[in-house]
């Protein structure tokens, strides 16, 4: 596995979630999820995206797979970036 985490708390998680998955959605990604968790990928296998929310803080998590973990981490980290 090769990857990254990022930790933010943002201040609407509905938007946030919203928010993620419209983003995914436009990268060819399924991202299904709650205010909980949630997953998106393109199949079965890497690159992946998971995400978890304990209280207000929601930390997302990474798996390039075989995609560039520098390009992967741009991806979304541009996602991201209003809620950080």
């Amino acid at each position: 596995m090769s990857g990254s985490t990022f930790t933010l708390e943002p201040k609407n998680l509905d938007e946030m979630i919203a928010a993620l998955k419209k983003a995914a959605g436009s990268k060819g990604f399924n991202l299904k999820g709650d205010k909980k968790s949630g997953r998106a990928v393109k199949s079965d296998v890497p690159p992946t995206i998971e995400y978890v929310v304990k209280g207000q803080t929601v930390t997302i998590m990474i798996d390039t797979g075989g995609m560039n973990l520098d390009t992967f981490e741009r991806m979304v980290e541009d996602w991201i970036k209003p809620y950080r």
